[in-house]
């Protein structure tokens, strides 16, 4: 989905894909008077049928490949079309297919005590394990993936499937202090990824009760994202020029992404009001980009196609967020034959955001952050009438910048979407509780069947010019609980 035609063919109706996803959880909970502590084991099953399938016409993998085998062909390149059909008996002839297989696996204990009746402690320590094969295509036929990543029948097409392993430990700690006007908390968070090393995580925040109803607070908050185990096996090693092999690569994307948090706000709470507004600041780099090719010196293969921590990438946003609540609205109205009161609850929320993205490699920095509005605005009410609840949302967004614009250049594509337009969408639904067990709804998404696009899909030149999202959705639905 959001991927353009130019890259892959939407004209074939059997194209799929299909995966399954087991979980399960064990879970233990200890009740002491002054702590508890809960402990958790849980893992998830994940696989892709193989028959999942997709239609390739020239994609970026296919576009990295042409590139790199006329590097040594600068201008017009008399041997163009036969690279073309090497490159597309590779990776594009008829349906290319898709696999995937792994587990993951999660221990985590937390304890959380009462010190005495001001200070508490929070404790914990999680271990998450897993291995198998993260999504692979553009293989020729259906394989039968195992999950140590052997593969039958025969020899895969084009590359082999790529195998890994995950291993990390997360231990947590912070104390939180609540008096009768000040409260504070103060903790970190330490990660260890096997073969990458720790990485601390501290944050630190306050907040002061004025009077009954007006406090101010402030935090700072520090986070991290190892690579992925998908950004791994997804990156190529073009591995000979003359025929144009490809294969997978054991390293992609190896850096930490760190984010960096700063907020500041004023809250004001009364019986029937809340209100808030907070500025924040947050910054983001070292970050993680698709589709970077790059050449390499001194090893086997001469080019690298894929997933890379840039160097230079990073984000940068700052703004203010602004929420109003009105929690208990009624209006009685007086009949006849009783008397019928309408309860009701609204909300309102806004952000005005700005910032920058840093692309890197000497490139211009973005007078705006991807995909992120300036401005936007959401609003929800309820009522309820005796057995009838009505719930009315809208969302408004501003104009927000394409990452097409990152590419423009870089790959001569002068058409592109720079900024997406402003739209505005509403939502109705509404609710009979027929009893304390069953209800019958009625939900109207996108009521007046606004066209906007959405996220850029992967943030390549793959991507749709404009990614239209899901137009007027109707459902009729009923709900039974038994608890």
């Amino acid at each position: 989905l959001g991927i353009s035609p130019l890259a892959v063919s939407y004209s074939n109706p059997s194209n799929r894909l299909a995966e399954r996803t087991e979980t399960f959880s064990l879970g233990f909970t200890r009740t002491r008077p002054r702590w508890v502590t809960h402990n958790t084991l849980s893992a998830i099953r994940y696989r892709m049928d193989n028959t999942s399938t997709t239609t390739y016409v020239f994609d970026r993998l296919s576009a990295a490949m042409l590139r790199a085998l006329s590097s040594s062909t600068p201008g017009n390149d008399p041997d163009l079309q036969n690279k073309l059909r090497s490159i597309y008996d590779q990776l594009a002839s008829d349906e290319r297919y898709t696999v995937a297989n792994g587990f993951d696996v999660r221990f985590e204990s937390r304890v959380n005590a009462s010190l005495n009746p001001n200070l508490f402690l929070d404790l914990g320590v999680q271990v998450n394990g897993g291995g198998g094969t993260p999504a692979l295509t553009h293989f020729d036929v259906p394989l039968e993936l195992r999950i140590d990543g052997s593969t039958t029948p025969g020899e895969p097409k084009p590359f082999s499937p790529n195998f890994a392993t995950n291993l990390d430990g997360n231990l947590f700690g912070q104390l939180k202090w609540r008096g009768k006007r000040f409260y504070a908390i103060g903790g970190s968070a330490v990660n260890y990824l096997v073969n990458k090393g720790l990485v601390p995580a501290p944050r630190l925040a306050a907040l002061y009760r004025l009077d009954s109803t007006w406090s101010v607070r402030a935090n700072f908050a520090t986070g991290f994202r190892q690579p992925s185990m998908f950004a791994r096996a997804n990156t190529y090693f073009i591995l000979d020029l003359s025929g144009g092999s490809i294969g997978t690569s054991p390293t992609g994307a190896d850096a930490t992404e760190k984010i960096n948090s700063w907020e500041a706000g004023l809250r004001y709470v009364n019986d029937d009001i809340r209100a808030e507004a907070v500025f924040f600041s947050q910054k983001a780099y070292r970050l993680m980009r698709p589709g970077v090719l790059r050449q390499e010196i001194g090893i086997v293969a001469p080019w690298r196609y894929g997933f890379e921590n840039a160097p230079g990438l990073a984000m940068y946003m700052w703004g203010i967020q602004g929420m109003i609540s009105s929690l208990n609205q009624e209006l009685p109205i007086s009949g006849a034959r009783r008397k019928t009161i309408i309860k009701g609850r609204t909300e309102l929320y806004f952000q005005y955001a700005r910032g920058r993205e840093y692309l890197g490699e000497n490139r211009t920095a973005t007078s705006d952050v991807f995909n992120a509005p300036r401005w936007q605005f959401q609003f929800r009410t309820f009522f309820t009438v005796n057995k009838l609840q009505l719930v009315l949302a809208s969302n408004r967004q501003t104009s927000v910048l394409s990452k097409a614009v990152a590419y423009r250049d870089e790959y001569q594509r002068k058409t592109i979407q720079e900024r997406y337009p402003t739209f505005r969408s509403w939502d109705v639904t509404a609710r009979i509780y027929l009893s304390n067990h069953f209800l019958i709804y009625f939900q109207s998404q996108n009521i007046f069947n606004q066209h906007y696009a959405g996220l850029d899909a992967t943030g390549t030149p793959d991507d749709l010019l404009y990614n239209p999202q899901q137009g007027r959705l109707i459902r009729f639905g009923v709900n039974y609980n038994m608890n």
